[in-house]
């Protein structure tokens, strides 16, 4: 499977590095890992809501796809450059897709 044609967008994958500052409390910073082409197709809205502590929440939520990596997983988030840079939240996957071709991942918008 040749996932070339659909790569269109860039997106940046980080990981988070603890580390402690001057006052000795621990601070999570996002390091690239990578910078890749990858796919993105919107997820149709849906009944997919979340009931959390009395509040319905709905995110907006991605399906991913990019060219195999094993380094890839719910622990890294993604920022996508279409055109504006947006934060997207690993929230299921990777599941590989044909022989190693490639990877999808959903994500979920990070609201900053």
């Amino acid at each position: 499977m040749d996932l070339g044609p659909f790569l269109n967008k860039r997106c940046r994958i980080e990981r988070p590095v603890s580390a402690q500052d001057t006052y000795g409390a621990v601070v999570t910073e996002w390091v690239t890992l990578a910078v890749v082409w990858c796919e993105v197709q919107d997820r149709a809205p849906s009944r997919d809501e979340q009931l959390n502590q009395t509040a319905t929440v709905s995110g907006v939520r991605a399906r991913v796809r990019m060219r195999y990596r094993s380094d890839v997983d719910t622990s890294v988030r993604l920022v996508i450059m279409r055109p504006e840079q947006t934060v997207w939240g690993v929230v299921g996957g990777p599941a590989e897709i044909g022989n190693r071709d490639g990877i999808e991942l959903m994500c979920e918008k990070v609201s900053t």
